[in-house]
């Protein structure tokens, strides 16, 4: 059962919450990345330096997607609430998650600075929970979870096309 399936909630207030929590997961999402962004830039000093850091590594991919999409929803954007759309979302995360989890570990979360702890805990969290209390999941397919793989398929090529060129892998 979600949270809009529950009885009694209003519809009106169903799209509050929905609209709320978007906007709580859009603005942790783009802290995050404005936040590395500043670092990588050495307080905006070196902006180019900035820029491609932070286009270095997938985590920037899948927070720029999630700011992107959750603003969307935020706003009322109803293209941006489509079930495949946040799947989408979904699997880019869990790939993000996976990653950081199975290579870096615990010891990695608890000595890394705040960002990183709201990237790799907080953010997924929060939209995994979107997800279960809002989204409708009866049009999904088969086929989908293929399509949301395009994406990190993408970022891959990306990374290795740019390390062969500058020498510079992100992982």
């Amino acid at each position: 059962m979600t949270y809009a399936s529950t009885p009694g909630a209003s519809p009106a207030r169903i799209a509050l919450a929905k609209r709320i929590t978007a906007a709580f997961i859009a603005m942790l999402a783009a802290m995050a990345l404005g936040w590395t962004f500043y670092d990588y830039s050495y307080g905006l000093d070196v902006i180019g330096h900035g820029i491609s850091q932070t286009s270095l590594y997938y985590t920037r991919w899948a927070n720029a997607l999630t700011a992107l999409v959750f603003a969307g929803i935020a706003i009322g954007w109803r293209s941006a609430e489509r079930p495949r759309l946040l799947g989408h979302v979904i699997i880019v995360f869990g790939i993000l998650i996976l990653h950081y989890w199975f290579f870096r570990g615990m010891s990695d979360f608890i000595t890394s600075p705040p960002r990183s702890k709201i990237v790799h805990g907080l953010l997924p969290a929060m939209i995994v929970i979107f997800w279960i209390a809002f989204s409708t999941k009866r049009t999904l397919d088969w086929r989908d979870p293929w399509r949301w793989t395009l994406l990190p398929l993408a970022y891959t090529i990306y990374a290795l096309m740019r390390g062969a060129v500058t020498g510079e892998y992100a992982y």
